[in-house]
């Protein structure tokens, strides 16, 4: 009886992970910018949700009124995938400075869908009309994603 509640879930949990594998057959790339509450931050960025990572490329005006870019990179190892509905996931990841960051990422639509919040309090979300105004300002001839 253990062996066959073992396996049983075992095989749960191989399928859940099996599922958001099959849905990210080829990577996903979302335009987002970053938030705090409901004020934009002057950051957008490119993620790349794959199987067990998201490579996130940040954008920011360098300093008020310059013409520089500053450009971040950031991994997020996925830590704890979830799916009650196919195409919507909830994750739990980490970057490589340790900062947790949770949220939501839906794939069901052509244009998919990410809400992350981090430790502390950011807002990862998909771009806004005012995001997307300081991409073609700040980098008009790069292609970040679906917005």
């Amino acid at each position: 009886m253990k062996n066959t509640l073992l396996y049983f879930i075992v095989m749960l949990f191989a399928a859940n992970t099996m599922g958001f594998a099959a849905d990210l057959e080829r990577a996903v790339a979302i335009e987002f910018q970053v938030q705090s509450s409901s004020k934009f931050l002057g950051i957008i960025g490119k993620a790349l949700i794959m199987d067990n990572s998201i490579d996130i490329v940040t954008f920011s005006q360098y300093s008020k009124g310059s013409n520089r870019t500053s450009a971040n990179a950031w991994i997020y190892e996925i830590l704890e995938k979830n799916s009650r509905f196919n195409g919507i996931y909830h994750i739990k990841c980490r970057n490589q400075l340790g900062v947790i960051a949770s949220g939501t990422i839906d794939t069901q639509t052509e244009k998919p869908k990410i809400t992350l919040i981090t430790d502390s309090g950011y807002i990862i979300t998909n771009i806004s009309n005012e995001g997307m105004k300081l991409k073609q300002k700040l980098i008009p001839n790069v292609d970040i994603g679906e917005h």
